[in-house]
């Protein structure tokens, strides 16, 4: 990691943190898996394209792809 990289990740918890309400504040290790589902979410549904893929996608239940290694959420991409 860079010391730009470090900040930036700073400034995303500081982000997540002001948006959650007092009684559901996070642990920094709830707060990093958060983040790793979310990016895992995204990286599958940014790339998906037309009925096909989302037929495809639809296959998997949500706690099936949330415990995915974050590499593996390729797999369920399209080719």
């Amino acid at each position: 990691k860079t010391c730009n990289e470090d900040v930036s990740n700073a400034r995303v918890n500081d982000r997540i943190r002001d948006q959650i309400s007092v009684q559901d504040k996070l642990t920094e290790t709830n707060l990093r898996k958060r983040k790793e589902r979310g990016k895992k979410v995204f990286r599958l549904f940014s790339n998906v394209g037309g009925k096909e893929a989302i037929e495809q996608i639809k296959s998997f239940n949500a706690t099936t792809i949330i415990n995915l290694p974050p590499d593996d959420v390729n797999l369920l991409l399209p080719d």
